[in-house]
């Protein structure tokens, strides 16, 4: 008896829980603010909100492009710097990858 008032209740929670997850997930730059734009709290609460959703089976789609809505409310110059040549480093490796060459193609003028 007790069982089954219980599975309905666990279920709600576990959709509940799933959705909420993936709404705090959808806005990031509000947690970052309210981080004081500390990056690696932030990291550490989205690692801690997708480690949620994959306890309960779920995935986030476009993880990367909210990630970076919420690195939108940082303004330390520093970290900008460094993104950007984390990006430029990724968009490098990334290419040669696809094209199997360490270099960048030369443009024609």
């Amino acid at each position: 008896m007790l069982l089954q008032i219980l599975i309905p209740r666990i279920a709600i929670n576990s959709r509940y829980t799933v959705t909420y997850t993936r709404s705090i997930l959808w806005e990031p730059y509000k947690h970052m603010v309210k981080m004081d734009e500390d990056v690696t709290k932030f990291n550490k609460f989205v690692k801690l909100e997708l480690h949620a959703l994959r306890s309960r089976g779920k995935s986030s789609r476009n993880i990367m492009v909210n990630l970076f809505k919420g690195y939108k409310a940082v303004t330390d110059g520093q970290f900008w710097q460094y993104l950007s040549q984390k990006k430029m480093t990724t968009t490098k490796v990334d290419y040669s990858k696809k094209i199997g060459r360490w270099f960048w193609p030369r443009t024609s003028h």
